[in-house]
């Protein structure tokens, strides 16, 4: 029999120092909560929001030898896709030149490019079948999301707002006092507590354990007054009710169910509706603007245009968007923030990941991304409450959150991956049926 050092290691991060790469993916997943962190002021600016981006390059470095060593193979769906990638992008420098509005392309293609990367690899690059580091640091990661919530800017019962410093917040809050936690704002907030905290419940051994966590979370989100993460968890959790239910009266008793707990959720916590929050803010404008802008590039690029025409894209369809938007409701609407991405760049985004990649990929990112997510929510089936992470995360990926930051995310997506797996290993090696 071999032994356990001449073993054959299979995942590319197996290679040496196991209890390193267990720290290092400890670490990764436990600082995923920070994400506006001081070392923004570097040159690494947002890439270096989150503090899970320090230990994952320390994966990195780990995985790189045995990457080499295995001479350098990729699947061919991965090869694919770095390939199709290249080949829009080289066409949006064809098509836009190298400048937009006196900007150089080649370094925003550039970051843009490590930006997708990253996120990519946080889902894919860790051991996440070491379960025990990852359970632990997706509690610890709970602890310091809880922590975020109750010592920051809009901090409920009138707790000290000390993480509201230059250390743990490199952007100013401006979002109306709502408690943003350790995030850029609530709205990263809220799908960083449905991941962390839907987690901890899938990880908890005990019934009580992850009832106990599915109430935190839901108490976290409202702690954090964000109407997007409450509304797509009750929708998640219907539509997993409506999976595992069947007979005739349990679909209006569900229906009058959550029309009960939203009118105690809107009465409970008024600031969750704000009045003057259409017209006082140009949130919802900027996110349907951008949105119907993504269309229409779509529209007019079929393949995407990459990394490189992304933002003279925006630029050349956000007036039409524009002024479809003010055209249809017909009411005087805020502009000001896409307005400035006709002249800057900064922070130029549809404001959600899903516009963002059909801008750049296409219809065919469209495809792609619907069957592999159907794929992957038809393996979590029998996980409910990560179905119910998973679906409640693409909903947010596809609606108003953008990528950069958004480890926690990543991480559950990997989290499932590992799950669907195992799951696929399981029927594999189960006996036919007779």
């Amino acid at each position: 029999m071999a032994s356990a050092s001449t073993a054959v290691l299979k995942h590319p991060l197996d290679w040496r120092l196991p209890s390193f790469v267990e720290a290092a993916t400890f670490s990764f997943v436990a600082l995923s909560p920070i994400q506006d962190f001081a070392l923004q002021e570097t040159p690494l600016k947002g890439l270096a929001a989150c503090l899970s981006l320090l230990p994952m390059l320390a994966l990195v470095a780990v995985g790189i030898p045995r990457w080499i060593a295995s001479r350098m193979m990729l699947k061919r769906v991965t090869l694919i896709c770095c390939t199709y990638a290249v080949l829009v992008t080289v066409y949006g420098f064809f098509r836009f030149g190298f400048a937009s509005e006196g900007e150089g392309l080649i370094l925003k293609t550039v970051t843009h490019l490590i930006t997708f990367a990253v996120f990519l690899g946080a889902a894919f690059l860790p051991q996440y079948e070491l379960r025990g580091a990852v359970r632990a640091g997706c509690f610890a990661a709970f602890a310091l999301l809880t922590i975020g919530i109750l010592f920051s800017q809009g901090a409920p019962f009138g707790l000290p707002q000390f993480l509201e410093g230059s250390v743990f917040h490199f952007l100013p809050n401006a979002d109306f006092g709502r408690p943003r936690g350790l995030s850029t704002e609530p709205s990263t907030l809220s799908v960083t507590v449905i991941a962390i905290g839907l987690l901890c419940a899938h990880f908890s051994r005990a019934r009580h354990a992850r009832v106990l966590f599915v109430l935190a979370t839901i108490g976290l989100l409202i702690a954090s007054a964000s109407k997007g993460g409450i509304l797509i968890l009750f929708i998640c959790t219907a539509v997993v009710v409506l999976m595992k239910w069947h007979r005739w009266y349990q679909f209006p008793l569900l229906a009058i169910a959550l029309i009960v707990v939203g009118y105690t959720a809107s009465s409970w916590v008024p600031r969750l509706f704000p009045d003057e929050g259409v017209e006082a803010s140009g949130s919802v404008q900027t996110r349907a603007s951008m949105m119907l802008t993504a269309v229409y590039v779509a529209e007019h690029y079929p393949l995407g245009v990459g990394f490189s025409g992304f933002i003279p894209a925006i630029r050349e369809q956000l007036p039409d968007a524009m002024a479809a938007m003010q055209e249809e409701t017909g009411i005087p609407l805020v502009f000001t923030e896409t307005q400035g991405f006709l002249v800057s760049s900064e922070g130029i985004s549809t404001k959600n990941f899903f516009s963002d990649q059909l801008i750049r990929f296409g219809w065919p990112f469209v495809i792609l991304f619907l069957v592999l997510t159907w794929k992957l929510l038809k393996r979590l089936t029998r996980e409910r409450i990560l179905f119910v992470a998973v679906l409640a995360s693409i909903i947010a990926l596809c609606t108003y959150v953008p990528l950069n930051g958004q480890f926690a995310t990543a991480i559950l997506i990997g989290v499932a991956l590992n799950c669907g797996q195992q799951y696929s290993r399981r029927m594999r090696s189960s006996p036919p049926p007779p």
